[in-house]
């Protein structure tokens, strides 16, 4: 009797830390766009609210968000700005924990009860600016997209000119191990705060504005 020896396999992907990307509605853009114009053009503005002594001078400015930035409701039909990040920062940690349901020993994912914004702050670079590959000190963190130069949106940069790449695990073959987003008007990705992530120079002319944040949650 001949047995039919069909061949099966099973794909496991166990490693696998979660980037999650957002749209971000136009009248937040407008306001952080809006705010971030307003500091650069204040000089004793833009020296009080300086971030560099916190991130490393590799851009142009940076300057840290004011708290009441994230309590203001461009438009009717939105929630407050932090309430928005809030509702992102809750799919984004159930879309995690669905890769780590026995960690956490529960078959549906759980809401996160309360989150906390412990810093966020505005990146505007220009020609040459970079930023060195780094970790953030927190439990998830955020890049968000406010102003792109023509050379980025147009594809004119060299390889990776303008573009943020994400780092897990080492290289080797069968895995990949960097995933880079080009920066477009308006895209969040959320990521595990201890990702490691770099962001690479470009030359066209232009600001690259950015928004940096690192959040918290208890379950």
């Amino acid at each position: 009797m001949n047995k039919d020896y069909k061949l099966e396999g099973k794909a496991i992907r166990p490693f696998s830390p979660v980037i999650m990307e957002f749209q971000i509605p136009q009248p937040y853009v407008d306001l952080l766009n809006a705010y971030g114009d307003e500091i650069a053009a204040d000089k004793e503005k833009s020296e009080h609210l300086d971030w560099t002594a916190a991130i490393g001078k590799f851009a142009e400015q940076s300057h840290k968000i004011e708290d009441h930035i994230w309590k203001q409701k461009p438009d009717d039909d939105l929630p407050v700005l932090l309430n928005w990040v809030g509702q992102c920062l809750n799919l984004y940690v159930q879309s995690a924990m669905e890769t780590v349901k026995v960690f956490f020993n529960t078959e549906n994912p759980q809401k996160i009860k309360e989150f906390f914004l412990n810093d966020s702050w505005i990146v505007n670079s220009m020609a040459g600016d970079f930023n060195f590959p780094h970790i953030h000190f927190s439990m998830v963190s955020g890049v968000a997209f406010l102003k792109v130069p023509e050379s980025i949106e147009k594809d004119q940069e060299r390889k990776k000119g303008g573009h943020t790449e994400f780092w897990f695990g080492t290289h080797q073959m069968f895995a990949e191990h960097r995933y880079c987003v080009k920066p477009c008007v308006g895209k969040l990705f959320l990521f595990p705060s201890a990702m490691v992530h770099e962001v690479y120079p470009f030359r066209g002319q232009g600001l690259r504005r950015s928004m940096s944040l690192n959040l918290g949650f208890d379950l």
